[in-house]
């Protein structure tokens, strides 16, 4: 099949309304928060890495973000608490680095509508969390000082599969919930500490 040459401008025009056309049949671009198939602009993948949502939970105990609120990379809540609250974000996979600039000294929860949540308190430190689609976990930088220390939780509440060809490890004691599995896949390990 030979090259084709574009010889005019409005063979040009018509070449890129064809493309455009493409683009919407694909679907478009990108949203904040879309997981879907479409198109990620330059815009969409600085905010997702890099866009930062700062958001004031005063006066309220539960606060539901978008899915274009969970598209950006860094989460700030700010406010000043009079009870705790609840933060709760979509039951899909995403990540984030996350800030809990609140004062009061309450207790803000990560979690989505029907899953397990990370607490965590009025901290300069980020945290790092992850969600699963139905969990939100993570790893505070205050779990991390200085590089010396990892907190774990000490009760596994659902079931989880350890990686095939990875090894875990756990500081322990773990607490194993009521028909909570671990699966350990052949040729890999659990170690608890």
């Amino acid at each position: 099949m030979a090259a084709t040459k574009i010889t005019s401008y409005d063979t040009f025009n018509r070449w890129i309304d064809s493309f455009n056309d493409l683009i919407d049949t694909i679907g478009g671009t990108s949203d904040l928060g879309d997981s879907s198939d479409k198109f990620a602009t330059t815009e969409y993948v600085q905010n997702r890495h890099h866009g930062v949502l700062t958001k004031n939970l005063t006066g309220f105990a539960n606060v539901t973000l978008t899915s274009s609120e969970c598209g950006h990379g860094i989460i700030i809540v700010t406010g000043a608490m009079t009870t705790n609250c609840n933060v709760i974000v979509p039951n899909a996979y995403n990540h984030w680095i996350l800030y809990n600039l609140t004062s009061g000294g309450k207790i803000i929860t990560f979690k989505t509508s029907t899953g397990v949540g990370l607490t965590t308190r009025f901290s300069h430190s980020p945290i790092f969390a992850v969600c699963d689609s139905t969990d939100v976990r993570g790893i505070s930088g205050d779990a991390l000082k200085e590089g010396v220390f990892l907190e774990c939780d000490s009760v596994l509440t659902t079931s989880y599969t350890i990686t095939e060809g990875k090894n875990a490890l756990t500081a322990g004691p773990i607490t194993i919930g009521d028909g909570v599995e671990v699966q350990i896949p052949s040729g890999s390990v659990w170690t608890v500490l």
